[in-house]
């Protein structure tokens, strides 16, 4: 079972509220399954784990019925809050650096905010990068566009320019990962 760290899930709706109004949040929330609106709408403590599961019934929420099906408009939105998260709750784990220094750092990364997740990242050339994510099921599709909007953030916080992160395995294939491939160039 994937896990996220109560500081991710919290830092994620805060911006979510800010996106699309807190009447709109809770709004949303409210209509979700039992389990979903219970978590979402108790305190949510910073150090404790949840279930992704929650977080993703509010993303295809969202998804299904806000942004029309319009994966550009998610991508854009996860965007915004990867980039408040990356200047904000993940500024620590950055640091002043490059993007070689972050890949190095990304397993601790990855440890600190989430549970049940592997990252595997691989340099394939020159500003190019594998990055693999094990532990996802098919029913967390959209958080591959989640994720590759994360990368690029991060990417674009360090010491890169023109990111591209393109999907190569999805989880609609049901192999249990999703990889991706980012390119960059030096600033």
């Amino acid at each position: 079972m994937v896990m996220l760290k109560g500081v991710t899930l919290k830092s994620t709706l805060k911006y979510n509220k800010e996106i699309l109004g807190e009447k709109a949040v809770d709004s949303f929330i409210a209509q979700l399954d039992e389990n979903s609106r219970e978590v979402l709408s108790n305190i949510i403590l910073d150090t404790s784990w949840y279930s992704i599961d929650p977080l993703i019934s509010f993303t295809e929420f969202v998804f299904n019925t806000i942004l029309g099906k319009n994966e550009n408009a998610l991508k854009k939105g996860a965007k915004y809050i990867a980039e408040k998260q990356v200047t904000g709750i993940h500024k620590p784990l950055l640091g002043v650096g490059t993007v070689e220094n972050f890949v190095e750092r990304i397993n601790s990364i990855n440890d600190r905010y989430y549970q049940g997740i592997q990252v595997k990242t691989e340099y394939v050339g020159t500003n190019k990068l594998k990055v693999i994510y094990r532990g996802f099921e098919k029913k967390h599709r959209l958080q591959e566009i989640i994720t590759i909007a994360w990368w690029e953030a991060v990417f674009e916080n360090l010491d890169a320019k023109n990111v591209s992160a393109n999907i190569t395995t999805t989880l609609t294939k049901d192999k249990g990962y999703f990889d991706f491939i980012v390119t960059w160039e030096k600033k």
